[in-house]
Parts: C-alpha cells; sequence; structure tokens
C-alpha cells in the first residue's frame, strides 16, 4: 500500500502545472481586466451578486505597448481562466500581443499573431466578430505592411476596413491617422480629410487651416464658408465633460477663422469682402464679452457671473489681439510690394503669433531688383514653406499608445442596438434608440442615437441610418451633416451612502443636419454639393443591420 501511494505521489510530483497569469498580465497586454468564471472581463460582466451576466459596456485601461507586453499577453494566453467560451478575449488578446509586435519591430510575428487572432473567431458565426476585431487586425496588418515595405498590400489592407464599414468615422479617423503617419505627404493628408470632412465637418476646419499655410487662398476662402461653429443639441439632464470651457475656445476660434478668412480674401483681391469678414471678427467678440445685466430686480450681477464675466473678457482679449495680427499681416502683405528683401526681413511691424504662418506670402509679394536676389527670395520662401509642412507633419504625428485607443472595441451580436425610438428616461430607457429634435434654424435638424452597451462604430452607423431615415420621411433625398458629435457616456449614481459611483454608459452620436433635395439644391449650396450624403447609399449599406424593436 505504501509503494502504492509513493508511486500515485511521483506522479502528481512528475505532472507539468499549468501556467496562472497575474490579473495584472491580462490589463498590461490588452488593457482590460483579468476574466472571471463568468466574464470575459472585455464584454460581459457580471450583476446580481455575481449570479447572472449581462453584456456591458467595458473601458480599456492604459497600456504601455512594448517588448514587455509581448510577455504579458503570451502569460495571459496561456492562463486557465481563459476558457473555450472566453474566445473573443483570446482573439483580442492575440490583436494586443500583434500591437506589441508591431512596436518591437517583430513585424512578421505580428502577421502571425493577426492571422491566429482571426482564426480564433473563424468558426465561431458571430458575425460582429468580422465587423470589429477582425477589421482591427486588418489595420494593424497595413501597419506591419508598410513597415515590411508592402505599401500597396497596405492601402488594400485599409481600404477593406473603410469599404467594410463607410459610415463610422471613428473607423475613418484610424485609417486616416495610420495613411497619414506612413505616407505624410499634403496631397495624401488632404484627400483622406476632405473624405472624412463629408462625415465629420470638423475636418473642414482643418482644411481651411492647411490652406492657409500652404498659401492657396482661394480654397481657403471656399472652406470658410463652409465651416461652421454649431453644435448638435444636448439632452437634458447630462452635460459633456470640458463643455463648460469650451464657450471661451470658440470665442478665440471664431476671431482666428474671421482674421484668416480677411487675408485670404484680401490675398485673393476680394476686398470689400475681406473688411466685411474683419468686421464680423470685431463684432462677434463685442457681442461675446458684453457685461452680465442687473436682474430683474435691479441687483447687480452675483459672483459666479462676474467670474464667467472674467473669462470671457480674458477669450475676448485673446481673441483681439489674435485678429489684429491678421489685420497687421494684411496691411503687411499690401506693403511688401514696396519694399527690398532686407526691408522686408527688418520690418519692425510685422504679425505675430497665428498669423505668420502666411509669411512666404509676404516674400511672393516682392519685386527683386536682380537675379541674385530673387534666389535668395526663392530660398526664402522654400524655407518657410518647408517649416510649415514640418508643422504640419508634427502635428499629426501617431504615436502607438493613441493608435490603442483609436482600435475598434471588440463586437458581439448581443451588442448590436435596436432601431428604435428612445425611452421616456425611465430605467435609463433613454439611454437605447434614436431621437429627433428641432433645430434653432429651421432648416437644420437634430438627430441623435445611443446604445448603452454599443461601440463607437455600431452607434455611428445606427445614427447615420436613423438620420437616412429621417430625412426620406421628410420626401428629401440627402442631407449635408453641419456638426457631429460623438459621446463616450457615463452615468454617475449619487447617494446618501456613495459620493458618485462612475458606470459605463455606451455611446451616442449627435448630428445637426441640413435635409436637401439634390435635384434642387439651393444656389448658395452648389459649392458644398461634394458633402451630401445620399439617403438610398445609406439605406443600402445598413438596412437590417440593426433589428426593429420588439
Amino acid at each position: 500500500m505504501q509503494l502504492i501511494r509513493g508511486l500515485a505521489t511521483l506522479s502528481l510530483m512528475s505532472m507539468p502545472l499549468v501556467a496562472q497569469a497575474a490579473p495584472a498580465d491580462f490589463a498590461a497586454c490588452d488593457g482590460y481586466s483579468a476574466p472571471g468564471k463568468k466574464s470575459d472581463g472585455i464584454t460581459k460582466g457580471t450583476w446580481l451578486w455575481g449570479l447572472a451576466t449581462a453584456t456591458a459596456d467595458f473601458r480599456k485601461g492604459t497600456v504601455a505597448v512594448g517588448a514587455g507586453g509581448i510577455t504579458a499577453c503570451d502569460s495571459a494566453l496561456a492562463d486557465p481562466m481563459l476558457v473555450d467560451a472566453f474566445w473573443l478575449r483570446r482573439a483580442h488578446l492575440l490583436q494586443s500581443k500583434a500591437l506589441h509586435q508591431i512596436s518591437a519591430k517583430l513585424y512578421t510575428e505580428a502577421l502571425a499573431a493577426l492571422d491566429q487572432s482571426d482564426a480564433a473567431g473563424a468558426t465561431r458565426g458571430d458575425a460582429q466578430f468580422d465587423k470589429s476585431i477582425k477589421l482591427a487586425n486588418m489595420a494593424l496588418r497595413a501597419m506591419a505592411y508598410y513597415k515590411l515595405d508592402r505599401k500597396e498590400d497596405a492601402h488594400a489592407a485599409l481600404k477593406a476596413v473603410t469599404d467594410a464599414r463607410p459610415w463610422s468615422t471613428s473607423l475613418r479617423l484610424l485609417t486616416t491617422n495610420i495613411r497619414v503617419f506612413f505616407e505624410p505627404d499634403f496631397q495624401t493628408h488632404e484627400a483622406l480629410l476632405r473624405e472624412q470632412a463629408v462625415l465629420e465637418p470638423r475636418q473642414l476646419y482643418t482644411l481651411f487651416w492647411f490652406a492657409m499655410a500652404r498659401g492657396d487662398f482661394e480654397a481657403a476662402s471656399k472652406f470658410a464658408n463652409e465651416v461652421s461653429f454649431d453644435i448638435p443639441r444636448t439632452r437634458g439632464g447630462w452635460s459633456v465633460a470640458g463643455g463648460d470651457n469650451r464657450k471661451y475656445d470658440l470665442i478665440r476660434e471664431r476671431a482666428s477663422l474671421a482674421g484668416a478668412t480677411a487675408y485670404a480674401l484680401a490675398a485673393t483681391e476680394q476686398l470689400e469682402a475681406s473688411a466685411r469678414a474683419y468686421k464680423r471678427g470685431l463684432d462677434e467678440i463685442e457681442a461675446a464679452t458684453q457685461p452680465p445685466e442687473p436682474d430683474a430686480r435691479g441687483r447687480p450681477p452675483g459672483k459666479n457671473a462676474m467670474r464667467e464675466y472674467a473669462l470671457r473678457n480674458g477669450a475676448g482679449a485673446e481673441a483681439k489681439a489674435s485678429l489684429q495680427g491678421w489685420g497687421q499681416a494684411i496691411a503687411l502683405r499690401r506693403e511688401a510690394g514696396t519694399m527690398t528683401l532686407k526691408q522686408l526681413i527688418e520690418y519692425r511691424d510685422r504679425p505675430k503669433g497665428e498669423a505668420l504662418m502666411v509669411a512666404a506670402d509676404f516674400f511672393r509679394q516682392l519685386k527683386p531688383a536682380d537675379l541674385r536676389e530673387a534666389s535668395a527670395v526663392n530660398e526664402m520662401i522654400g524655407l518657410l514653406q518647408t517649416q510649415q509642412d514640418d508643422a504640419r507633419r508634427k502635428m499629426v504625428a501617431l504615436n502607438f499608445n493613441a493608435l490603442i485607443a483609436q482600435l475598434p472595441r471588440p463586437e458581439t451580436t448581443a451588442m448590436v442596438p435596436r432601431m428604435q425610438p428612445e425611452g421616456g428616461n425611465i430605467l435609463r430607457s433613454d439611454l437605447n434608440g434614436w431621437a429627433v429634435r428641432k433645430a434653432e434654424d429651421p432648416a437644420l435638424v437634430n438627430v441623435r442615437f445611443g446604445s448603452a452597451v454599443g461601440s463607437e462604430s455600431l452607434v455611428e452607423e445606427a445614427a447615420f441610418l436613423a438620420a437616412a431615415n429621417h430625412v426620406a420621411s421628410l420626401g428629401k433625398d440627402g442631407f449635408i451633416v453641419e456638426a457631429g458629435q460623438l459621446i463616450q457616456r457615463t452615468m454617475y449614481m449619487v447617494g446618501i451612502y456613495s459620493s458618485g459611483a462612475a458606470t459605463p454608459s455606451g455611446y451616442e452620436l449627435r448630428l445637426l443636419l441640413r435635409p436637401v433635395d439634390t435635384a434642387a439644391l439651393p444656389a448658395e449650396l452648389e459649392t458644398e454639393r461634394w458633402r451630401i450624403v445620399k439617403v438610398r447609399d445609406v439605406q443600402a449599406s445598413l438596412a437590417g443591420k440593426f433589428p426593429l424593436p420588439r
């Protein structure tokens, strides 16, 4: 008997032990918590004290990419907690391993890990796997292809991502950033931004400044007419982080746009329009910095009102300085034609700050006395243009941590929201579905769509489908997106015994739209025809994707 017990003990001692990863390995690999007995830590969470599971909105933590992350991923992938039912988490860990390998310059190994990630979900029958993790894998493949000098393969991979989900603004941003990171030439960047601007009109603001920096003042004038500072209508009971300070930023941004537009118009010999643009900038600053009035009883404004007034005044002072800088630039451009190169370089009353972005245009106005001076002028113009292009490249430089944040969140079929109207804010019912609201301008309309558990891409697609359906109900066949705002929602529950527990509550896309009839477009909108989203294109692409209400 003792011999049998001894053999049994020896046998147990000789069996290989299954390695168990530390919880930190999962977070270090892909940014999510370690799985539990019932939760994969990435799509499903537990509730009712762990007795049940449900699809939940998980937020990814910060991940430091590199060789250490590869080791963490290997440990997580070998953990026995990663059971077969958690196949989606396995696919995501393999994707994250590839990201760490790309950071460590192991490009061939990264492609192999991405193949393994695809294979982990290939036979599971969940269509959203192909639309999320597999598309993210394709985007990462593009990065590896670029590094392996396989540029055409990289282009094909990025095109496959945008073609698969053309109405996801976040995916377009991801593919644009990857393409521009590896191909930072202006022509590529501008073309991609124009594509984005159809769905994300904030890119018009960027395109305007790019045109100004390159001295393409005719294009800048056109973009200026299309830039809007409107924001979609907010919902009651919710506040946007940083929203209180946005109104002060707008005072500065509007003045900068007005001043730069005035310069662009002056440079294209539209002098009266230039003067009107400059005056509009002054009028907007004046309106934005009016002191608060006494209340209905004639009492002076309170401390909060005066504090807010001080902030507006501060922003107004900065805005006025910016506008005056553009005024100096306009005056200098007018005088530069009578100056020598030496006089222009030594000119003391030259503008400061952002208006210096058009400095090359000052030198273009010179009339060189001889070939030697002409060569010096051209050299100066070339130097200034190079500096502007370097600044543009730095502005869009991508780092791997930023890339991690932009990768599409893993999706399951259970995350796909229903195409239903919002509820009445009963038991959080207004967190799911679409809503249409009036805008201050009767020619515009607000449309929003939210989901408590859906990803950014799902919410973006559902919002565009809701917008297309509403515009069709108005008898229109297209719409122009005047403003868009993607909201990552967090609910704070405050009670007697709680100081404000935060609950991730999904995403919401808010759109401000201009419905149009493409066959009878008003003359003033003809230059914006390129921005029209056709209702039939949206409906054909997304038909049947979102189930109807029960």
